[in-house]
């Protein structure tokens, strides 16, 4: 990985030096005094979508004497680019019943009566009480940029309102207790009551609608497919019921450039009334649009 910076500093916390790393991830710092020093890489010189794997950065080195050699401190990277896509989550919800989602693959949490569990081999999100009842969940999976979902759901009750909220490229915990917002990420919302759907960006906890409320599905408790897409700056979504088919074209999309990458959040939220609701959803399967896996390490000569 070439052009990466890498500083040094001395004990007492001073940059010594600053260089470059070559085409092949080598780096030097030559002329050095004996020292406790720390080796930093300076990550917004990074390329794009690269994580670090060793763990080990910055990297703290000691030289004995002067001038002495230390090759030790290396860093690899890891990253997904342009692949022909790979499943990072995959939920049929066959625990029993009654019991709590995945904890390996989900952190939920409720509030007002809410309920996150397992019913008839469906994961459920149910609301309980009046109020802003709601229950939501955070799916516990690496950070990706370009993902798409694909999602059975229905609803138990089409009456008063409930919001079924689906969150790609989220980040950060829910920003408000009353709602199933998190920090950033961008937003889906279904209504159980009409065909609506809207797409929305929240940014630093700032919410900004990209649609306006769009006709598509159904107001029904029968079964109904999600697929909703995060590729580059678009966002684009589509709904239709079960045993119907898929529509050919995306029924709403939008563009937008606020957020880089992030997790799946769901959640289920009362607006108005006291009926108890559930929604439920099977045969989760979240894709990674950019699934293949390039490795780089920073060496020190």
């Amino acid at each position: 990985m070439a052009g990466v910076e890498i500083d040094l500093f001395d004990s007492g916390s001073n940059l010594v030096a600053s260089t470059t790393t070559a085409s092949d991830g080598a780096y030097l710092f030559n002329g050095l005094a004996a020292d406790d020093y720390t080796v930093d890489i300076d990550e917004t010189t990074l390329p794009t979508g690269y994580t670090l794997t060793t763990g080990n950065e910055p990297a703290a080195v000691t030289l004995l004497a002067d001038d002495a050699a230390f090759v030790g401190a290396n860093f690899g990277y890891t990253t997904t680019t342009g692949g022909s896509g790979g499943t990072v989550l995959s939920d049929t919800w066959s625990l029993a019943d009654g019991v709590g989602w995945d904890s390996g693959l989900w952190l939920s949490s409720v509030v007002q009566g809410g309920v996150v569990d397992v019913q008839g081999s469906e994961g459920r999100i149910g609301i309980t009480t009046g109020g802003a009842s709601l229950g939501r969940a955070i799916a516990t999976m690496a950070s990706t940029a370009d993902a798409e979902l694909l999602t059975s759901f229905r609803f138990s009750d089409v009456s008063t309102a409930a919001r079924f909220s689906v969150w790609l490229r989220a980040s950060g915990d829910w920003s408000s207790g009353s709602d199933v917002l998190p920090t950033d990420g961008y937003r889906i919302t279904i209504d159980n009551n009409s065909p609506n759907m809207r797409l929305q960006v929240i940014n630093a906890g700032a919410t900004t609608n990209l649609t306006s409320p769009t006709s598509v599905g159904e107001a029904t408790t029968t079964k109904q497919w999600l697929r909703m897409r995060v590729e580059g700056d678009t966002i684009s979504a589509s709904v239709w019921t079960d045993g119907t088919t898929e529509p050919a074209t995306w029924e709403i999309t939008a563009t937008d450039t606020s957020v880089a990458s992030g997790v799946l959040q769901l959640g289920f939220r009362r607006s108005t009334g006291t009926l108890v609701r559930d929604l439920f959803l099977d045969d989760l399967v979240l894709t990674d649009l950019r699934s293949e896996e390039h490795t780089s390490e920073l060496q020190s000569h």
